[in-house]
């Protein structure tokens, strides 16, 4: 072989091994881009055929494929990233505001972020952050006046209340990865249901019951939760409870409807609570709207108080639930609480002496602003609950500068100054 062949072998090898680099260079470009595109975690594929073998070992409870074209429920409120897919979609794509879920439809909340679907004007779920859940049709039992949904959640947590028509019944199944809970309307008393069910981060599940009853199944045996009560099913299957819910959380501070002043730093907020018996942790949560869809802080604490500095001017709603491990009761009074900048000076009316009195004493009137305080020559002075002052003053036999300073929540200061000449 001539050293111009060996070249041009070399040559060829060479150009073949950076077509492969190249080749390995895309196709990991190629896997980051799926990644971005499709989430993590369980196939769909693989849940779908999970719920089948569930549904076939717990008795008949799935529905059957939707009618084409007809939507099992709406999406009717999201906040901020919600997820969803079709039964044959490839990649996952942002889910909108008034859009119809069909047979095996998927959706998915990120977090922060929540997602309501709602099946008729009584009835409807609210998925909280890191939920995703796949829904299948409802099907009407003409006979029974009966129609029913299942929906198979794979994580995170969702609180629904549903309510049956006058003419019919609404059943809903919900299938956990080992359990699942059957709220049936036509078994209430007051047609109505509301329940929360949630998986932990230990994957075990917790089905909790406000109004009505749930019928749960787990590995074929079932179990009934009525009102106020929690079941927490482990991964092993083992159950806790039926258990009564945590008591009720009674809220101290800050008052309803309080306002809080500032005038550059938001201020710091003490949040305070009575404790409730047995609980062993406190769900705290602000939002920025009543129905809590707006999110802002979710925690859970093991004490009755939460201090917060970063609330810009805004009006925010707080509340609070108690937890007993996995089981957490009914949430506190929604208590509205309102933060305002304020940089202006407050308002600050002053009624001086004459310039030239004859007499030794006198009084100094006013009125301030709301929530403002009264300083006169730097003693503080009493106001009436409509922000009216008077405050005696003893006057020197010579020029007396009468100082009067008013400061408001926010740091906010105004002055008056006046000269009186004692003449006496």
């Amino acid at each position: 072989m001539t050293a111009d062949r060996m070249k041009a072998l070399l040559g060829r090898s060479l150009e073949g091994a950076a077509f492969v680099l190249l080749v390995l260079i895309f196709f990991s470009v190629f896997l980051s881009i799926m990644n971005l595109l499709f989430p993590t975690g369980t196939g769909l594929k693989e849940i779908m055929s999970r719920d089948q073998d569930r549904v076939a070992a717990n008795g008949p409870g799935g529905a059957a494929g939707a009618a084409p074209g007809k939507a099992t429920a709406l999406l009717t409120n999201l906040q901020n990233t919600v997820k969803s897919k079709r039964e044959n979609a490839i990649a996952w794509s942002a889910a909108h505001k008034g859009m119809p879920l069909y047979d095996q439809d998927a959706v998915q909340t990120l977090e922060r972020s929540s997602a309501m679907l709602t099946f008729d004007e009584n009835s409807s779920l609210e998925l909280g952050a890191n939920t995703l859940m796949i829904i299948k049709s409802i099907e009407r039992n003409e006979q029974a006046r009966t129609k029913r949904s299942l929906l198979l959640m794979v994580d995170g947590d969702l609180h629904g209340r549903i309510a049956g028509t006058g003419q019919e019944a609404l059943q809903l199944e919900i299938a956990t990865p080992n359990a699942t809970a059957r709220i049936d309307t036509g078994r209430l008393p007051s047609n109505k249901g509301d329940f929360k069910v949630s998986i932990n981060p230990d994957k075990s599940s917790t089905i909790t019951v406000f109004q009505g009853a749930a019928q749960v199944t787990v590995g074929g045996k079932e179990v009934l939760v009525g009102s106020n009560k929690s079941l927490t099913v482990d991964a092993d299957n083992t159950l806790v409870g039926p258990k009564d819910l945590p008591k009720t959380v009674e809220l101290v501070a800050p008052d309803p409807s309080r306002r809080f002043l500032y005038r550059d730093l938001s201020p710091r907020i003490k949040f305070r609570w009575k404790a409730a018996p047995d609980a062993t942790k406190y769900h705290f949560v602000i939002a920025r709207d009543p129905q809590f869809q707006d999110i802002l802080i979710d925690e859970r604490l093991t004490h009755t108080e939460f201090t917060h500095g970063k609330l810009p001017h805004s009006i925010y709603y707080w509340r609070v639930s108690a937890l007993d491990h996995w089981q957490e009761g009914l949430f506190s009074d929604t208590w509205q609480f309102n933060t305002v900048q304020k940089r202006s000076a407050p308002e600050l009316v002053v009624n001086f002496p004459p310039k030239r009195v004859k007499e030794k004493r006198c009084s100094i009137t006013g009125s301030v602003e709301p929530g403002a305080r009264v300083f006169i020559m730097g003693r503080r002075v009493a106001i009436d609950e409509e922000g009216n002052f008077k405050h005696p003053i003893e006057l020197a036999r010579r020029i007396n500068v009468l100082v009067v300073e008013a400061i408001d929540a926010a740091g906010n200061v105004s002055y008056r100054s006046q000269l009186v000449h004692g003449a006496f």
